[in-house]
């Protein structure tokens, strides 16, 4: 079995295995349709950036030298072709700086943006694979600048999960900090989880944020990309939130979930 066939497999699994146990209901056939169309391109970019001299490469640079190569419009082309939004080669770029102004119901931007994300993956891999996991107080990715809402535990770390380029950088040890205002005072920042203590919602008294958190490891070893995804299981716990829509008390493990008892992260109160 080749090692895309494995990693598809194993996209697959856990796809299943772990959108069944948070109650997600995930198209799994389409899913997998797309990871093969952009595990496809993530092989070739990957391939091109291992052949060119990168120096301060960034993510703008590697898709203006592909857009150079004629490497981008066949990317699009063939996605739009595998998913039946067909875009003829002379307006495939055109598509894709459409979709990234916004306008995501003309022919092609579909095809554009999930190519825009094969590359900005693709690229993540590599920065990871030179770089490691940089270390910063921040929600925002510092590979491709998009904002994320998933956080993940492993071990000591929380980490954020960029939902576009699937990088992860660690934010901090320990303790729990806001991403958005580097608050860390656990009287004015914690975590509502769920009763199994496997997802939760982070909510930070200084600035207002809340965000997603991932707690259970086991759904942490997932594909890096799907983590936002899954993490979006821990929505059911909005309402809890100070100021929640329902304005209801906390529930699923609500006297867990209070902030202002210490750092006794054993009584959910990180």
């Amino acid at each position: 079995m080749s090692d895309e066939t494995e990693e598809l497999k194993t996209f697959e699994e856990a796809l299943r295995r772990y959108s069944t146990l948070l109650g997600l209901r995930i198209n799994v056939e389409l899913a997998k349709s797309v990871e093969a169309v952009q595990a496809k391109i993530m092989k070739d970019v990957e391939a091109f950036l291992s052949s060119v001299d990168l120096g301060s490469l960034d993510l703008s640079n590697l898709l203006a030298r592909l857009s150079d190569s004629g490497r981008l419009s066949n990317y699009i082309v063939e996605v739009g072709r595998a998913l039946k939004d067909e875009v003829s080669p002379d307006k495939a770029e055109e598509s894709l700086t459409k979709a990234l102004e916004g306008d995501v119901s003309s022919r092609g931007s579909r095809s554009a943006l999930l190519v825009f994300q094969a590359v900005a993956r693709a690229y993540a891999s590599h920065y990871e694979r030179k770089n490691g996991t940089v270390e910063e107080k921040t929600a925002y990715c510092p590979l491709c600048g998009s904002e994320s809402r998933t956080m993940v535990r492993v071990g000591e770390e929380y980490l954020m999960v960029c939902h576009l380029c699937g990088y992860a950088w660690r934010v901090s040890r320990k303790t729990l900090v806001c991403p958005f205002c580097g608050n860390s005072n656990p009287f004015s920042i914690g975590i509502f989880m769920d009763k199994d203590r496997r997802l939760g919602l982070a909510y930070c008294q200084e600035c207002g944020s809340s965000w997603r958190v991932i707690l259970d490891e086991r759904i942490a070893s997932a594909p890096r990309i799907l983590l936002p995804l899954l993490a979006l299981a821990a929505e059911r716990l909005r309402d809890a939130l100070p100021g929640g829509a329902s304005g209801k008390e906390p529930h699923e493990g609500s006297s867990e979930g209070q902030l202002g008892g210490g750092n006794d992260e054993a009584q959910g109160q990180q």
